[in-house]
């Protein structure tokens, strides 16, 4: 997804209904299509450093003594994963029926799972629960209102509970040079495809993030995700900006040389 590197730091709008509906059908439709697809052609979101990463910031929260877990826009389930062998009891819940069939096929007859087929925003302002750790990995992007879903999520948490999100993007705005390298990544990975016979599937699937990714080329606003949960009286337990790549190599090219475009975090709420 060469797109996801080209954020524009734009200042964020005010969002009518029809634009709301716009990104979700969006969703819809697109992750209808890469479902079967989507753990073979991004890896930039679940390589080996993307899983020790979450593994450090899932440490921090491993004490806890009701270890309950919502994971929002669970997908195929990299978060999921995760969470079940560190003993929680997860609810995983996502937009997309066809992502959420790839998850159940991996985890399905897990008693501590229960998988629900919803939005966000609708399961949070209907959930009664609270959970010790709500989490979403490259979700936030996708949101018609991020904001007003953070603020939704705060609201679920325990108090002393955890709130993690996942590989999101900055507000970067990439050089030439680096968008010259992006798109090299983006073709190395192309070939790579190609000779494990995925690539004709992909270019079958035609896929399109234009409207399913408002936020990235629209702007994403990192810092006003900071700002809501100081607000909300979260403390942030670990931050982390960094860059990553389809391709191993790529990833070291710029992680020595460019600016984050990346982030990460755990924040916690008070009591």
């Amino acid at each position: 997804m060469v797109l996801f590197y080209l954020i524009l730091a734009k200042k964020s709008i005010s969002m009518d209904q029809n634009t709301k509906q716009q990104i979700l059908t969006a969703n819809l439709e697109l992750h209808k299509k890469e479902a079967v697809l989507y753990d073979q052609i991004h890896p930039e979101l679940t390589n080996s450093s993307e899983s020790a990463r979450l593994d450090k910031l899932l440490k921090f929260t491993i004490n806890q003594q009701n270890k309950s877990a919502l994971d929002i826009g669970a997908g195929t389930g990299f978060v999921t994963h995760k969470l079940l062998k560190n003993n929680y009891k997860v609810t995983a819940i996502d937009l997309s029926e066809e992502m959420l069939g790839v998850l159940k096929q991996k985890f399905g007859n897990n008693d501590n799972l229960s998988v629900q087929t919803i939005d966000a925003d609708t399961f949070l302002d209907a959930d009664t629960k609270k959970y010790s750790l709500i989490d979403c990995s490259s979700v936030l992007h996708h949101l018609p209102d991020y904001i007003l879903t953070i603020k939704k999520m705060v609201s679920k948490l325990e108090p002393n509970g955890y709130l993690l999100f996942f590989h999101e993007p900055t507000s970067h705005l990439a050089g030439k040079i680096e968008n010259i390298l992006r798109k090299i990544d983006y073709k190395l990975y192309r070939i790579i495809l190609a000779f494990k016979n995925v690539l004709p599937k992909l270019k079958s699937a035609k896929l399109d993030y234009t409207m399913a990714d408002y936020h990235v080329t629209h702007g994403f606003n990192a810092d006003k995700v900071l700002d809501i949960l100081k607000r909300e009286n979260l403390k942030i337990i670990k931050i982390e900006r960094y860059t990553t790549a389809q391709t191993w190599i790529m990833r070291q090219i710029f992680k020595l040389c460019f600016t984050a475009s990346t982030w990460s975090l755990l924040a916690q709420k008070s009591n």
